[in-house]
């Protein structure tokens, strides 16, 4: 019977903490590595064919219902965006059209629902 008990304790063990890593692998963050608001969490479906990154970024912005700051001049203006998400949190759409990019985003203001690009 120690036995048995013994194998339980060592199998909830392993499943434990395979959850744990699992959790801390997809838990989403900004560029900084800090964990996203809620409000970036709210999943959007976007389609975006060639779309230019500003005009991603903001129909981004508009679907998610945040603001995004950015200085137009850090933004490459030879980069298009093509996805067709569904229902995806805000926060991995914005890391994948910001992928292959030397940008990335903060979250300035969670209360104001402010991001900035950086």
């Amino acid at each position: 019977m120690k036995f048995v008990s013994s194998i339980i304790d060592a199998l909830l063990t392993v499943i434990v903490f395979t959850l744990l890593l699992h959790a801390q692998e997809t838990a989403l963050t900004d560029s900084r590595g800090e964990p996203v608001p809620d409000f970036l969490l709210k999943k959007i479906s976007i389609d975006l064919e060639e779309a230019p990154l500003i005009e991603a970024l903001t129909e981004i912005s508009k679907k998610g219902k945040f603001y995004l700051n950015f200085n137009a001049g850090i933004i490459p203006v030879d980069k298009t965006a093509t996805m067709h998400l569904k229902n995806v949190p805000a926060a991995t759409v914005l890391h994948k059209v910001l992928r292959d990019t030397d940008i990335g985003f903060i979250i300035f203001s969670p209360t104001w629902r402010k991001i900035y690009i950086v």
